[in-house]
């Protein structure tokens, strides 16, 4: 069993951004392990969903990876690292505050703060996890990673029609999550609830990478009048919190 560990060990860290692609064949002469048994182990690392395997057989990193390193992430450093200032930012706007990242192609919220203006906005209502093309925290997830990553999201979740903002047209999702990328915010203006919206930005950590976002949710007749300087507290909180990650990009 120990041994059959090592080697998974030695398997996974041959998969780098040079190389994300390996055969069986390439693995066994390198490693020097026999054709068959590195044929099982990276079969049986594919059914858990360790490694994913591609059209002409060969082996990519898989999904489950990513869950992994995301748990990591949610029950570490990030939550800690984040509720002052989520504190902070709900104080001064007294509008909800939210911390969420990607889990499984879903949004799953990991802390919040209601506000304490008239008419609140409880998180609460909504569940968990939701759908990450109608909200601006989904919008900024989606918007850190590669296309064909939102594809297979989109694949497995749909674009449901939540509300009659809602986004359930992939090439419209390509020039949001385009336009998200490049202003490194993203508005959901009633697509997932109505008479609701949401400014959200991304937290990146130490190698740039996104790995969660924050929002502020505010009622619609609210947010109108105050978006700009919502966004930009927003987008202030998220560069604190991924400077105190050790991202300084």
């Amino acid at each position: 069993m120990l041994g059959t560990i090592k080697k998974t060990g030695e398997i996974l860290t041959l998969f780098d951004r040079d190389a994300p692609e390996w055969g069986v064949s390439e693995v066994s002469e390198l490693l020097g392990y026999a054709k068959s048994s590195t044929h099982d182990l990276m079969s049986s690392l594919a059914e858990i969903g360790l490694l994913q395997q591609t059209d002409k057989g060969r082996y990519r990193l898989g999904w489950m990876l990513v869950d992994l390193g995301q748990a990591l992430v949610a029950t570490t450093e990030l939550r800690a690292v984040a509720r002052p200032v989520l504190e902070e930012l709900a104080a001064e706007y007294r509008e909800s505050t939210q911390l969420a990242l990607m889990d499984a192609g879903m949004v799953l919220y990991l802390d919040q703060i209601s506000g304490t203006r008239p008419i609140r906005v409880v998180m609460n209502d909504i569940g968990p996890r939701v759908h990450p093309h109608c909200t601006a925290l989904g919008k900024i997830l989606l918007a850190g990673q590669p296309w064909s990553q939102i594809e297979e999201i989109v694949t497995r979740n749909e674009l449901l029609r939540l509300t009659e903002n809602s986004i359930t047209d992939l090439e419209q999702l390509k020039i949001e999550v385009a336009r998200v990328r490049q202003e490194g915010f993203a508005f959901d203006q009633e697509e997932m609830m109505g008479d609701l919206c949401c400014v959200a930005a991304p937290i990146r950590d130490y190698t740039g990478r996104v790995v969660a976002a924050i929002s502020q949710s505010v009622p619609a007749y609210r947010f109108q009048r105050s978006r700009n300087e919502l966004r930009r507290a927003t987008v202030e909180a998220a560069g604190q919190i991924s400077r105190r990650l050790g991202h300084y990009g």
